[in-house]
């Protein structure tokens, strides 16, 4: 009995895949590697605040810098699913081996909106375009000072202003 098994698997075909010899065929949906689409991402780490292995980091020294290392990602899709400016998608990509880990970082550079105030940084100058033109639907509706506030100030520096002008509005 067992010999006529064994005879019978040898006349099949194999069930495996010869990958890595053939390249194989990935399903739909599958989830590879994270890639930047650099024309569409505007700097505002929003790709970075859902990360959960934490493989985005936003750094800010002289300009704006996401950075995502393929070596720390799950590929969980959580980038892709809260940009919303199509700037990250999941590929079908999931050869990613290499021995060099310097290899395995990709970094996007944005210029920084600098705080008049501090000096600090308010955000990458594509993400205040952007708010720019939010605001600009609106802009009616908000005082002068506070829109001046918003694209010139960063949020502490605001805060610092805004209960300035309280002060002054109820000790004058």
């Amino acid at each position: 009995m067992f010999a006529l098994e064994a005879l019978k698997m040898l006349l099949k075909k194999p069930f495996t895949w010869k990958y890595p010899f053939e390249p194989i065929e990935v399903p739909e949906g599958f989830r590879g590697k994270p890639e930047y689409d650099e024309e569409n991402c505007i700097g505002c780490g929003a790709c970075a605040a859902v990360c959960p292995a934490e493989a985005i980091t936003v750094t800010e020294d002289a300009k704006v810098v996401l950075t995502l290392s393929y070596a720390d990602c799950t590929f969980c899709a959580d980038c892709e699913k809260a940009c919303q400016w199509d700037a990250i998608t999941l590929s079908k990509e999931f050869e990613l081996a290499t021995l060099d880990k310097s290899q395995a970082i990709v970094q996007i550079e944005r210029e920084k909106n600098v705080c008049e105030g501090c000096g600090g940084t308010i955000s990458a100058v594509e993400q205040m375009d952007w708010i720019k033109e939010e605001i600009s639907e609106i802009k009616d509706n908000i005082p002068a000072d506070d829109l001046e506030a918003i694209t010139k100030l960063c949020p502490e520096c605001r805060r610092d202003k805004a209960a300035e002008n309280i002060i002054s509005e109820v000790y004058s």
